[in-house]
């Protein structure tokens, strides 16, 4: 039997119960998993490394581990990486993560723009804090100097 979350309901009256894998917002992604897990890229352009080979969110996350401290990548650098050209894919696998490890701070698009629904709490604020914190300069409140701390492996 499925594990149910309530979700309202009046006395007398039954409350309408949801599957608990759908009671939070964010667990959309935790949908998504399946679809993308099984995602295996043909070949691996451009990395000759070794990664992994357990499912798509691992590999990007993986690849993301391997930006130096003080640097930035853009969601279409590590897709490239991994074998895809879909930068969204590698988003969806950062917004997923919930290991500390991982420096998902590290990650910005292709102008240099933090993502205004980083996946920790605080949003936003704690990417522009946490790439501060590396030393990593900003030339506007949203936009790392991409010119400057672009991670060029």
């Amino acid at each position: 039997m499925a594990n149910y979350a309530r979700t309202g309901g009046k006395p007398g009256k039954p409350a309408y119960r949801t599957p608990s894998r759908l009671a939070h917002p964010f667990n959309r992604f935790s949908q998504l998993r399946p679809s993308l897990s099984g995602f295996m890229p043909k070949e691996q352009k451009g990395y000759s490394g070794s990664v992994q080979r357990h499912g798509f969110f691992s590999q990007a996350q993986e690849m993301v581990k391997k930006i130096p401290k003080g640097k930035v990548a853009t969601y279409g650098q590590i897709a490239n990486m991994i074998g895809t050209k879909d930068a969204r894919k590698v988003g969806w696998a950062l917004h997923d993560n919930t290991d500390p490890k991982v420096p998902c701070q590290r990650v910005v698009n292709k102008d240099g723009g933090i993502a205004l629904n980083y996946g920790w709490p605080g949003g936003w604020k704690e990417q522009r804090r946490r790439l501060l914190a590396e030393g990593i300069g900003f030339t506007d409140e949203m936009h790392v100097d991409i010119t400057k701390y672009l991670w060029n492996p």
